[in-house]
């Protein structure tokens, strides 16, 4: 699951020359590479890093535009860099299906190396996909796994025997009762 990631970055990361999950990144981290971060950008991917760090659910609300998508990459990029193998878990993003391609895309450009595969399109796909990919049965061959609400319900019970290590929820006021 490291392919295309500067493993360099990541030794040195993990033998303590970068900041841990703890401590708060005063530039872009080398794993976040899609483009230029913003100040406010990299403020709200350390506040993320730190929640996660203290296992608080959290929610991340500001105006459209201003990169909440590439904030959430840093989070799952973080994740998959600064936890321990051993304790690795892929990451669930539950989207508007009309925002699947979109997460793929923004994964894909600022997080190249994270493997994202996307839970979509008819049945037959879905279990091609989740044969393939390891999900719900033993090891995941994947980072992030993005998918509509819509096929949360009708994949739940695969969904649920996989362990995660978080879950995003993009237009969270979709969310009922």
């Amino acid at each position: 699951l490291s392919r295309g990631l500067d493993t360099a970055a990541v030794a040195a990361f993990r033998r303590g020359a970068l900041p841990g999950a703890r401590e708060a990144l005063e530039a872009q981290p080398p794993w976040l590479s899609g483009g230029d971060l913003h100040g406010y950008q990299l403020e709200g991917v350390n506040w993320l890093r730190s929640t996660f760090a203290a296992r608080r659910n959290v929610i991340l609300a500001d105006e459209m535009g201003l990169g909440k998508t590439i904030q959430a990459a840093g989070l799952l990029a973080a994740v998959a860099v600064e936890r321990p193998a051993a304790a690795f878990a892929p990451a669930l993003v539950v989207a508007p299906l009309s925002t699947l391609a979109n997460w793929r895309r923004e994964l894909g450009a600022w997080c190249p190396w994270l493997s994202v595969v996307v839970l979509a399109g008819a049945a037959a796909a879905r279990e091609e996909l989740k044969a393939r990919e390891g999900l719900g049965s033993g090891g995941p061959r994947f980072h992030v796994l993005v998918t509509s609400y819509e096929h949360c319900s009708t994949e739940r019970a695969a969904l649920r025997r996989q362990p995660w290590s978080s879950l995003i929820v993009d237009e969270g006021h979709r969310l009922k009762g």
